[in-house]
C-alpha cells in the first residue's frame, strides 16, 4: 500500500512549503507483506514523523507543526487485497486463473511480466486506475521484512508464498471526482481527512474506503458480470435474425466484428451497430461476444466471483497485528512521534520562560 501525497505547510522562515511525497506502510512498521488499507493513518503517521525530523534538523520551530494532515491531498492511492490459499501450489493456481481472466477481458491493456519464474499481471489504462496481481517473494527487491520479533518474522515469511495479492492503484482523476462509500453516506476525495475510518466490525464495512475501492477490483475483473458457459441455438434467443447469425459465427470461433453484418460499414457506424448487437446478445443469453468463445466458457466457470470477495480477503490475526500496518502496529510509532513532539515543546516552553526572566534573576537558573 502506498500513496502519492501533496502537503502544504510553513517553513521556519514563514515561507509556504509544497511537498510531494510517496508514503508507504513499510516505512512505518518495517514490513509490507501483510497490511491494512488505511490512507488516513498512513499519511498522518508519516507527516508526524516528518515534522519531528524537520524540527530536529532546525527547519521548523515553535509549537505549530509545519506539515498538517488537514492540508494534505491524495494524488493517487494504492490498495492491497490479500487472498490466503492452503499452500503455494494453490496460490499459483489462483494466480493463473486471475491471469487468464485479466488477459481475456482486457486484451492489449493487459500484460504479464515474468521475473525469476514469477508472474506479475497488470491491466493499465482502466477508467479508475490500474490493477496488479502477483505473489510476493521474500527475496524480491520490493519486499520489506524488517520485523524484529523472530516469531512474527517467521510467520510473515511463511505467509508470503501462500498469499495472492491484488493491488489497485486509484488514479488522481477518480480521487478528484470522489468515491462514494457502499452505503452512500461518505465520499472519499483528495482531502486525506476524508479517508479517515477504522472498522470495528463487519457492520462498519459499508463505510470503509477499502471496500469502496474494492468495487473497482470487481469491475476490472468482471466478477459481477455473469457469463453463460454453454452454447445455445442462436435462433432460440429473443434477438434479431442478424444478431442470431452473428452469434452463430461467434460460436464457430470467428471474430464477430468480421461478420458481414458489420464488415461493409465505416468505423463509426460499425462501432454503433456492434455495440447494439453485443448488448442485445448479452441481455438475451449472457454471452459476451467481445471475449473469444473458447475463453468465455472458461471464465464462466472459474469460480473467481465467489472467491474474490471483500469478505473473503485475508485478515491479519490478532497476535500478528502489532508487527504490521494495523491500528496496533502504527500506534507505536505514532506514540513515539507524540513523545518527541511533546518533549520538544517542553524544551521550547522552558526556554521561553528562561528568556523572559529579568537579567538580575536569570543566574538562579544557571
Amino acid at each position: 500500500m502506498s500513496y502519492s501525497v501533496e502537503s502544504k505547510g510553513d517553513s521556519n522562515h514563514g515561507e509556504a512549503v509544497d511537498l510531494k511525497i510517496e508514503v508507504a506502510a513499510s516505512t512505518v512498521v518495517g514490513t509490507n507483506i501483510v497490511l491494512n488499507n488505511n490512507p488516513f493513518e498512513l499519511v498522518n503517521t508519516t507527516l508526524m514523523n516528518m515534522n519531528v525530523n524537520l524540527k530536529r534538523a532546525g527547519f521548523a520551530s515553535g509549537e505549530r507543526m509545519p506539515l498538517s494532515v488537514a492540508a494534505a491531498e491524495l494524488q493517487n492511492a494504492e490498495f492491497t487485497y490479500l487472498y490466503l490459499r492452503e499452500n503455494s501450489d494453490a496460490a499459483r493456481d489462483l494466480l493463473t486463473k486471475i491471469s487468464f481472466r485479466v488477459h481475456a477481458i482486457h486484451g492489449e491493456k493487459a500484460q504479464s511480466v515474468i521475473s525469476c519464474d514469477r508472474e506479475t499481471i497488470y491491466a493499465n489504462q482502466l477508467p479508475e486506475g490500474m490493477i496488479r496481481v502477483y505473489i510476493k517473494w521474500v527475496k524480491a527487491k520490493g519486499t520489506v521484512l524488517e520485523t524484529e520479533d523472530p516469531t512474527a518474522r517467521a510467520e510473515l515469511e511463511d505467509l508470503t508464498p501462500v498469499l495472492v495479492r491484488i493491488e489497485y492503484v486509484v488514479n488522481g482523476r477518480t480521487i478528484g471526482k470522489g468515491i462514494s462509500s457502499l452505503d452512500g453516506k461518505r465520499t472519499f476525495n483528495r482531502r486525506v481527512s476524508s479517508w479517515q475510518h477504522e472498522s470495528q466490525s463487519p457492520d462498519d464495512w459499508n463505510q470503509s474506503p477499502a471496500k469502496a475501492v474494492f468495487g473497482f477490483v470487481r469491475k476490472a475483473l468482471w466478477l459481477d458480470r455473469p457469463l453463460a458457459s454453454e452454447a445455445v441455438a442462436p435462433e432460440s434467443l429473443d434477438i434479431l435474425k442478424p444478431y442470431a447469425e452473428v452469434l452463430a459465427w461467434y460460436f464457430a470461433g470467428n471474430d464477430p466484428q468480421e461478420h458481414t453484418y458489420f464488415a461493409h460499414l465505416d468505423k463509426e457506424k460499425r462501432s454503433k451497430r456492434f455495440s447494439a448487437c453485443k448488448q442485445e446478445i448479452y441481455k438475451a443469453g449472457q454471452f459476451d461476444i467481445t471475449i473469444p468463445w473458447e475463453k468465455a466458457k472458461i471464465l464462466a466457470v472459474d469460480g473467481l466471483s465467489e472467491i474474490l470477495t471483500f469478505e473473503n480477503r485475508f485478515r491479519i490475526p490478532l497476535w500478528l497485528r502489532p508487527h504490521t500496518f494495523t491500528p496496533e502496529g502504527w500506534r507505536k510509532p505514532m506514540r513515539s512521534c507524540l513523545r518527541c513532539t511533546r518533549a520538544k515543546r517542553g524544551c521550547q516552553r522552558r526556554g521561553r520562560r528562561m528568556g523572559s526572566v529579568p537579567p538580575r534573576r536569570r543566574d538562579r537558573f544557571r
